[in-house]
């Protein structure tokens, strides 16, 4: 890849970034949330009784 095509890219790269902040977008707010979630799965379900395929999809429906 030459050095035109990764400026483009990382010129679209900083405007995505800054439009998402601009939006109100905080990556440490969403990284929280996840990790809260997945807490809260440890607590509340023994994962040592449910098969993997089972967490698999206990992660899933519950979107971490």
């Amino acid at each position: 890849m030459d050095f035109e095509t990764k400026l483009i890219r990382a010129e679209a790269c900083a405007a995505a970034a800054a439009q998402l902040k601009q939006d109100g977008f905080d990556p440490d707010r969403m990284l929280e949330i996840r990790r809260q979630a997945r807490r809260t799965i440890v607590e509340q379900f023994d994962l040592q009784t449910i098969s993997l395929q089972g967490q698999v999809k206990l992660i899933e429906e519950l979107g971490c």
